[in-house]
């Protein structure tokens, strides 16, 4: 039924399946951003000065 009405008024989902996409989405970003912020942290404790974020250029290439 809900399908029927929701395709009556041209939506492609409803409302509810919205809330839950968004509550999933606050959650993962939470644990990314945890857990970026515990990695720099371990870092940071090791001495490590300098982070590179990225993908190396030509890293496909090397064998082994």
């Amino acid at each position: 039924m809900k399908q029927k009405l929701l395709s009556l008024y041209k939506q492609p989902f409803s409302n509810e399946i919205r809330r839950l996409y968004v509550k999933w989405k606050r959650e993962l970003n939470t644990i990314i951003d945890t857990t970026v912020r515990k990695v720099v942290e371990f870092l940071y404790n090791k001495g490590v000065s300098l982070i590179k974020v990225g993908y190396p250029k030509n890293i496909s290439q090397k064998k082994g």
